[in-house]
């Protein structure tokens, strides 16, 4: 009986989850995404929104309060809503986190990217974003390294809305 409980509370907060999530219809989203919005700033309360990608997870403390996952790889802030802040010169705050076993698949799938469809550029951008992650512990938060992310990323969106189905779910399979 309390296993029973413990599933349905799991999964009632699993269905608020979703329910209380907003996607943008331009966006290329992942099957695995988990969206959470919240309210706050990044001084003391939570971040707005937050997402946990395949390689990695972010969060946003300013609008636009805007996390998803494009083919696995974690993007908050305006870029997924089609607007790369880090071209217009501002860095929002946002802080994106990977670990250490996540690496292998930056380049599993830079050498995929690379070889099989031919796009040196996004492979380019994987190997990039991977490199800030090995460089900076893991997690990057200041505004250059975000700045970094948030380019790269673009990047590597870019390459992906113009990617059929089948490449956009090989590259956001969690196997």
């Amino acid at each position: 009986m309390k296993k029973l409980l413990f599933v349905l509370f799991v999964m009632s907060g699993v269905a608020f989850g979703l329910i209380s999530c907003k996607e943008s219809g331009n966006n290329v989203l992942d099957d695995q995404t988990t969206t959470t919005e919240l309210s706050g700033t990044k001084d003391d309360t939570p971040p707005c929104c937050r997402v946990m990608c395949r390689m990695g997870s972010c969060e946003t403390y300013q609008s636009p309060c805007h996390c998803t996952c494009v083919a696995g790889l974690p993007v908050c802030g305006g870029l997924g809503n089609g607007g790369d802040p880090a071209q217009k010169g501002e860095v929002p705050k946002i802080v994106v986190k990977a670990t250490q076993a996540m690496m292998p698949l930056y380049d599993e799938d830079a050498d995929y990217i690379e070889q099989t469809l031919h796009h040196a550029g996004a492979a380019q951008a994987l190997r990039n974003i991977k490199q800030l992650f090995i460089d900076n512990q893991y997690v990057l938060s200041t505004p250059a390294t975000i700045q970094a992310y948030l380019e790269n990323a673009a990047v590597y969106e870019s390459f992906i809305q113009t990617q059929p189905q089948e490449v956009i779910d090989r590259l956001s399979s969690l196997e």
